[in-house]
This record gives C-alpha cells, structure tokens and sequence, in this order.
C-alpha cells in the first residue's frame, strides 16, 4: 500500500527497514521512514478535521435527543401540574358551595320564626293579629 505525502510524493505504508550500521545512519533512516509514514497514515489535518466533523455530528445527535427528552419531561409535567390545578380548584369549588350551603341553611328562618316574622309590624316591632 503506498501513501502520498503533501509534497506528492509516494511512500510505502510499511517501510523498509535498513540494516543497522557503526555510525547509526540506518537506525535514523528508519526513524525517519517510520516517522514519516506514521504521519502520512495519520495525517493530523485530515484526522483533526474527522474528529471535528464526528464530535459536530455526535453532539447533534446528543443535541437531538436532549431536546426531545426536555420537552418530553415538559409535556409530562405540565400536564400534572394542569391535572392537580384542576383538581385543587375543583376541590376549593366544592368547600366554597358546602360553606354556601351551610350559610343558606343558616339563613333559612326555621317556620316559627317565618310565622313570627310575617306577622311581625315593621314600624312599631310587634306583632299583628292574622287571622
């Protein structure tokens, strides 16, 4: 398999390995041939740029999905939140009518005070003689 480098020129992905020497010259031609095709293999541009385009499309997805759970968690609890509303002020509703009911009850002469108040004289305060 044969890599190019940014110059065009082509190498092989695995080099050859040159024979070591007193001087070290092929200890350092390797370093440099391994060197090389390690960065050609991973060519920091092109693996910089992939790793932005996949951390841009893994936080879209993530973005995606958090969205869809916020509104979601929401749609649950402002759905709740309406229910127990509308029970609280079904339940003050009710206590309002039974405290209504109890004054009206209250209120209502009983028929001895209805009869007294009927016969009662409005100017003087007695009462008058029906027959």
């Amino acid at each position: 398999v044969e890599l190019e480098t940014p110059d065009g020129k082509k190498i092989k992905a695995i080099p050859k390995i040159a024979p070591p020497d007193p001087l070290g010259r092929g200890t350092a031609k390797n370093l440099k041939n391994f060197n090389l095709a390690g960065w050609v293999d991973d060519n920091p541009i092109q693996l910089g740029l992939s790793r932005v385009m996949c951390d841009l499309y893994c936080t879209e997805e993530a973005v995606k999905v958090s969205t869809e759970s916020i509104l979601e968690n929401l749609r649950v609890s402002t759905n709740t939140l309406q229910v127990n509303f509308e029970r609280l002020l079904d339940y003050q509703s009710q206590l309002i009518f039974y405290g209504l009911g109890q004054l009206r009850d209250q209120l209502q002469p009983t028929e001895s005070e209805a009869r007294a108040l009927v016969q009662m004289d409005p100017g003087s305060g007695s009462t008058l003689d029906v027959e």
